[in-house]
C-alpha cells in the first residue's frame, strides 16, 4: 500500500489586518472587516475565514470561503471590552488546509468617552488671571473611555471659549 503526502511550504506567511487598511485596534462600527496580503503558490484554490474570540477560533463567525484578501461583516451581536479576531486559512487543491494565521484583535467601542469634567486655567486651581505675558498652563481631570481607554488629548489656545487663534490644537499626554 501507497501513501501520499501533499507537503505544504512552511515558509508563508499571511499578516492579518483588523480593519479595511492599516491594522486597527478598536472600531466605532457594529461592522468587522479584516484584510491580508496575497499569497501566490502552487496548488493555492481559495481562502477562508472566520471571526472568534480567540487567536483562531471561530466561535462568532464559522469559517467562510472567499476568493478574496478582504472581508466585512456587520456585526450585531457585539459584547463591550471583548477582543475579537479575524483568522484566515488557505485551502488547497487537493481540499487540504493550511494553518490558521490570526489577527492581533480588534475590539468594538461605540461609545464615546466622558469629558474631563474640569479644566483648570493653571496649573492648579482654576484662576481668571496669569501674571505672565509669555506662559499659559493648563490641567484636566480626566477623561475615561472604559472600552478602548484614551490615548491623547487634544488641547488648544484661543482668545475666546472653543477658540483656536492663540495655539491651534496640538496633541499632548499620548501613552
Amino acid at each position: 500500500m501507497y501513501q501520499f503526502v501533499w507537503k505544504v511550504n512552511n515558509e508563508i506567511n499571511i499578516h492579518i489586518n483588523d480593519g479595511n487598511g492599516e491594522d486597527i485596534d478598536f472600531t466605532s462600527e457594529p461592522l468587522l472587516s479584516a484584510n491580508w496580503n496575497t499569497i501566490d503558490i502552487d496548488g493555492f484554490e481559495s481562502y477562508e475565514y472566520s471571526i472568534g474570540t480567540l487567536p483562531g477560533s471561530n466561535d462568532v463567525l464559522g469559517w467562510t470561503p472567499t476568493k478574496e484578501q478582504n472581508f466585512k461583516v456587520s456585526f450585531v451581536k457585539y459584547k463591550p471590552t471583548i477582543k475579537y479576531f479575524s483568522n484566515v486559512r488557505l485551502k488547497y487543491t487537493n481540499g487540504i488546509f493550511s494553518k490558521i494565521y490570526s489577527s492581533d484583535g480588534l475590539i468594538i467601542d461605540l461609545t464615546p468617552p466622558t469629558y474631563p469634567k474640569r479644566i483648570n486655567d493653571s496649573t492648579g486651581d482654576d484662576t481668571r488671571f496669569s501674571n505672565s505675558l509669555t506662559t499659559l498652563s493648563t490641567n484636566w481631570t480626566e477623561a475615561i473611555d472604559h472600552e478602548s481607554g484614551i490615548l491623547y488629548y487634544d488641547v488648544a489656545i484661543g482668545s475666546r471659549p472653543s477658540g483656536t487663534d492663540i495655539i491651534n490644537w496640538k496633541r499632548v499626554k499620548e501613552r
